[in-house]
């Protein structure tokens, strides 16, 4: 189902060139729908060995919640090399998938005010200034990892 109203937004870059983006319903309502991925990670965490009975009863033992962040903090202590690779895969495929619909549309309205002609959605190259083309998924990808890795070596 495709909803063909739109929201407008005003924009204004570095230059101070303002651009007028519009926005589909579809793709903020598909952004919107993206955060059912949460509802699968609870979801998992609930049907864990961690949220049975049992681990409740242990947990009121040494006087500990049974939640989900203890689920999460377990899970991680008993397996952490595939909790930390999966979550991050996840996260970072849901972060591109973000970046593609909402930068795609200011790199396509900077063409259009400067007359450039209008890549299609699966062209991969950049823009000729230098700015990277997020209507491709791969270009997303790439700066949704260059942010993961630059926040992760800031903290070293």
């Amino acid at each position: 189902m495709v909803i063909n109203e739109s929201v407008k937004f005003d924009y204004s870059d570095e230059q101070i060139e303002s651009y007028k983006i519009t926005y589909k319903y579809n793709d903020i309502m598909f952004s919107l729908c993206l955060l059912r991925i949460y509802f699968v990670f609870r979801f998992f965490l609930t049907i864990s060995k961690y949220k049975t009975s049992r681990s409740a009863r242990v947990c009121r033992l040494y006087g500990e919640k049974s939640d989900y962040q203890f689920s999460i903090v377990s899970l991680f202590n008993d397996k952490p090399f595939p909790f930390l690779s999966i979550s991050l895969i996840l996260l970072h495929i849901l972060f591109a998938l973000e970046i593609r619909i909402f930068e795609a549309y200011i790199f396509l309205c900077k063409l259009l005010k400067k007359n450039r002609p209008v890549r299609t959605w699966r062209n991969d190259k950049a823009d000729i200034t230098g700015k990277k083309d997020f209507t491709n998924i791969i270009n997303s990808l790439w700066c949704s990892f260059i942010t993961f890795m630059g926040s992760n070596l800031k903290i070293i």
